[in-house]
């Protein structure tokens, strides 16, 4: 009797997610998906309203600007949702690209006439592939 190939397949797919979700990293807060990207991705619009500095984030985009400055690197992601500033230390991504981001949410008080503008940005601790 020959078992065929789908049932191969279901039997080995039912395996992995039963490991993997016993495993230290299912239970490490990190969700991390098979290929290696963070399953607990943001929207960037999630992200806009917050004034909670310092929670960690992972966000997801396509770079679509980037602003050399004298001390920093800014560039912006957007999804599907929105568009945020990435600060970071390291090298600029190419516009274009599709990114994940680990990073730090920070907020950026500004007041003008009695009236907080101010801005939602991450600060870059690492970039993963996407």
């Amino acid at each position: 009797m020959q078992v065929n190939f789908w049932a191969k397949s279901v039997a080995v797919g039912g395996l992995l997610v039963g490991l993997l979700g016993c495993s230290p990293v299912a239970q490490s807060g990190m969700n991390m998906n098979l290929l290696g990207v963070p399953a607990n991705v943001t929207n960037i619009s999630e992200l806009q309203g917050r004034s909670r500095s310092g929670a960690t984030v992972y966000v997801r985009g396509k770079v679509v600007q980037q602003v050399p400055l004298l001390d920093a690197r800014v560039y912006s992601i957007e999804d599907a949702s929105g568009r945020i500033n990435i600060w970071t230390q390291g090298a600029m991504p190419q516009i274009g690209e599709e990114i994940t981001v680990r990073g730090k949410l920070q907020f950026k008080s500004i007041a003008v006439e009695g009236q907080e503008i101010g801005e939602v940005y991450v600060e870059e601790m690492e970039r993963l592939n996407s």
